[in-house]
């Protein structure tokens, strides 16, 4: 996520890159750069509002307006075609 990160700034895009964890997932958190947001909750409270059903590495998506542009449900996705679906989707998404 951070490489995805830098090269959207590097090419001029505006964008912001988050992480969601829950409050297991340390070891992802421990080394990320990135703003994480922690659901304290143990039953995933965070993604259910986000998406019913969604689990780890679905990805959002959202615009300037706060309007979620695509959510990646990474059970209909290959891992190998995240970093070019989102970056697709963050690019589709500037004002």
């Amino acid at each position: 996520m951070q490489t995805l990160a830098n090269e959207l700034a590097a090419d001029g895009y505006v964008a912001e890159l988050v992480l969601l964890s829950d409050v297991n997932a340390t070891d992802m958190t421990a080394y990320a750069d990135l703003p994480t947001f922690r659901d304290p909750t143990g039953g995933r409270t965070a993604w259910a509002e986000m998406e019913p059903g969604a689990v780890k590495h679905d990805t959002f998506v959202y615009d300037a307006t706060g309007t979620r542009t695509l959510f990646w449900d990474t059970s209909e996705n290959s891992l190998n075609a995240w970093a070019a679906n989102i970056r697709a989707a963050v690019i589709a998404a500037q004002p």
